[in-house]
């Protein structure tokens, strides 16, 4: 009798695992496959390595099974790379994959041929999505928006409006932090006497010489919007100065 591990992932946006691990058990028995163990993981399609994706591997390098079963192909992963990697892995280890729904068994020609096929398309997906919503940023930042939901430290991101507002008492710091920069003293010296004040940071970390240069060199205080500096299609636009 062929011995499966039977595998299962959902996003944390989804709740669905016990279906997919009910279809699974269900195509086993239907099929007379011995089912070795399942395997579980919520996590993001994209993020390659996973505590019970590692197990299962590590398993099938064990050979306790012959063949791992899945409802989809995306439910392994998305990336072509990391797919077709984990593919000559198992490959190594004589163990084949098949796919529910999508009717793939990498143990037949057909089934490695469309296998790769439908990774492609998997990952051509992913990025698409991933290019959208980089374009949303880009547009909403070239109109003046505010896009990163954490804010900067002297002022309070709206939610749902891209707007900031000053947040009085940390604009004061702000405020000393560029007058003790321009009366000579080092951002070490400046960083050690905001911890001194007992300042709170924007996201509770610690005042350092990065901290301080981030605000000394940031362009939102004279009213200017920065996107993605340091990557190609990074840029800066002028806005209506909000101080």
């Amino acid at each position: 009798m062929l011995r499966v591990a039977l595998y299962a992932r959902v996003s944390t946006r989804e709740q669905d695992t016990d279906n997919q691990m009910f279809r699974l058990k269900e195509f086993a028995q239907r099929r007379g496959l011995e089912v070795y163990d399942t395997y579980m993981d919520v996590c993001s399609g994209a993020k390659a390595h996973r505590p019970d994706l590692d197990r299962m591997m590590k398993d099938a390098k064990m050979h306790c099974f012959d063949k791992i079963v899945a409802i989809k192909l995306d439910r392994m992963m998305r990336s072509v790379s990391n797919l077709l990697t984990v593919c000559d892995q198992l490959k190594s280890y004589n163990v084949d994959l098949e796919f529910v729904d999508q009717q793939i068994d990498t143990s037949t020609p057909a089934g490695k041929m469309f296998f790769t096929m439908l990774s492609a398309f998997a990952e051509f997906e992913r990025e698409n999505l991933a290019e959208r919503v980089t374009f949303g940023y880009e547009q909403k930042t070239k109109e003046g928006n505010y896009t990163n939901c954490n804010g900067v430290f002297g002022y309070d991101y709206l939610v749902g409006k891209g707007k900031l507002k000053v947040n009085k008492n940390e604009a004061i710091y702000v405020k000393k932090i560029f007058h003790w920069y321009l009366d000579g003293e080092s951002m070490v010296k400046i960083a050690k006497k905001l911890k001194d004040l007992n300042v709170p940071t924007k996201r509770g970390g610690h005042w350092n010489q990065s901290t301080i240069y981030s605000i000394l060199t940031n362009p939102l205080y004279i009213g200017n919007v920065r996107y993605g500096v340091g990557r190609k299609n990074g840029f800066e636009v002028s806005g209506k100065n909000i101080t």
